[in-house]
């Protein structure tokens, strides 16, 4: 992985972080080969029950979570906590840092084809394990999301702006894209309309606005997407910009959101900031939020900086 080291060493990345990075780097390519040969590994998407969180869990999430649990206990990764696990793991006693990890997020899309990823926050270790993990965002070493689509693509940073890796199989290594990737102003939202007689009535106003077009208050036009899958919407977003919205809404279960704060959004909402966007949960910034539960979930709202301006005129109107 010579060029994403040495994309480290220019920001001047400690030795101890660099190696996490890299040996991140490398499982993924290992990930890629089995979800793009999933004809081979149908066992793989078989069902096991439901995680500790209550998703539904197939056997691919349990087989992720492993490779990087045992891959990792040669790094300076000290405390271990993935979405696929209740408790937070100790795997080297000497360790600097503490991993946040979704293994596989949207394992459920595998057998449709759809892009899935690998999701993870770096942080510095504290006292304990639990404040390690759990320390609001703004404490983040590194931040990452590497999708497994037609191309596998890495979004990194490290507090230096916000990179667009490529991995070339030729080389064997990830290829720097763009070194600071900067959101666009583009119209476009993604929320899942299904939804919209749970919104409240902020979030239903906001949307209404952006349907009726030059017509309407906003007097743009825009266009919307929907693809169920936190990497691919982020991966747009990065790369074409506009806003995604996964709010709290009256169902149960919904009340406080659903995406984990530790495990997604937290990740997330540093790619989006060192990108140029904002990240909230439709009042406060993401990184600000100190997690309370392994497993907390979060309403969460991000894009670039004019979609979300816009947004929070109606958030302060709620």
């Amino acid at each position: 992985m010579d060029n994403l080291e040495s994309y480290l060493n220019h920001y001047h990345c400690d030795d101890d972080l660099r190696d996490i990075l890299t040996n991140i780097a490398k499982i993924s390519v290992m990930i890629k080969d089995i979800v793009s040969n999933m004809s081979t590994h149908q066992q793989l998407v078989k069902k096991t029950g439901l995680e500790s969180a209550g998703d539904q869990q197939i056997a691919l999430d349990v087989y992720c979570h492993n490779l990087f649990l045992n891959h990792l206990q040669n790094t300076s990764v000290k405390y271990f906590a993935s979405e696929e696990n209740d408790t937070i793991e100790t795997i080297n006693h000497h360790g600097q840092y503490a991993l946040a990890i979704d293994p596989i997020d949207g394992s459920s899309n595998v057998s449709c084809n759809i892009t899935v990823g690998s999701i993870f926050s770096v942080k510095p270790v504290l006292n304990t394990a639990y404040d390690s993990i759990t320390q609001a965002g703004k404490y983040q070493k590194a931040a990452c999301c590497i999708s497994y689509g037609a191309q596998m693509i890495m979004m990194l940073t490290i507090g230096y702006g916000t990179a667009l890796l490529y991995y070339d199989a030729e080389q064997q290594d990830y290829i720097i894209m763009d070194k600071n990737c900067t959101i666009n102003d583009y119209n476009e939202y993604a929320i899942n309309g299904s939804n919209q007689r749970y919104w409240q009535p902020y979030i239903a106003q906001f949307i209404h606005d952006c349907q009726q077009g030059k017509d309407g208050v906003l007097q743009e036009n825009y266009n919307t997407r929907w693809v169920a899958s936190l990497i691919a919407e982020l991966q747009r977003i990065l790369m074409r910009g506009g806003i995604f919205l996964y709010p709290s809404d009256s169902r149960k279960g919904y009340e406080h959101g659903r995406l984990r704060l530790l495990y997604e959004a937290h990740p997330v909402a540093m790619l989006i900031e060192n990108a140029g966007g904002i990240a909230t949960n439709g009042h406060d910034n993401i990184l600000d939020i100190t997690g309370h539960e392994l497993h907390q979930r979060v309403p969460f709202i991000f894009g670039s900086k004019k979609q979300m301006q816009i947004f929070n005129n109606y958030c302060k109107n709620a």
